[in-house]
């Protein structure tokens, strides 16, 4: 079963994830993906983000086990859309509209330094400054 940047956008994430341990079958997996360092996004709601060890302990204490942790998307992300947000803010004279319109623009033009969180892929201090985290789940009993 696979979360991608879900989470932050339900009122209950406790009670999603116990839904996904539920239906997922023994010996099954579940990866979760979750934001750390991301401006606000509504979709429509943007409710919460979680650290490298705050995601391990949405199960602390449950039948489920953690296999991995680790970062989805790096630092480099984190800085280029915080600098994306501010820079169109910045420019958008308070105008929601042209905020948008300039956003599209310097996240097209800035994109490809998305690369350099390749530099990050190694090293342990990355999920300090991530902007996604994930975390793997397994489910005791079966074969997986």
């Amino acid at each position: 079963m696979v979360s991608e940047g879900v989470l932050e956008h339900i009122a209950d994430p406790e009670k999603a994830l116990l839904e996904m341990e539920r239906v997922v079958r023994p010996g099954g997996f579940i990866y979760v993906s979750l934001p750390f360092l991301q401006p606000f996004h509504s979709c429509p709601d943007d409710r919460q983000r979680w650290t490298h060890e705050g995601i391990a302990r949405l199960y602390a204490g449950k039948t489920i086990e953690v296999v991995e942790t680790g970062v989805r998307c790096g630092p480099t992300s984190s800085l280029l859309w915080v600098f994306q947000v501010w820079l169109s803010t910045l420019l958008s004279l308070g105008l929601r509209p042209l905020r948008d319109v300039i956003y599209v623009v310097v996240s097209l033009l800035t994109f490809p330094l998305k690369a350099l969180d390749f530099l990050f892929c190694f090293n342990p201090l990355s999920t300090e400054s991530a902007s996604e985290v994930y975390i793997l789940f397994r489910k005791p009993g079966g074969e997986a």
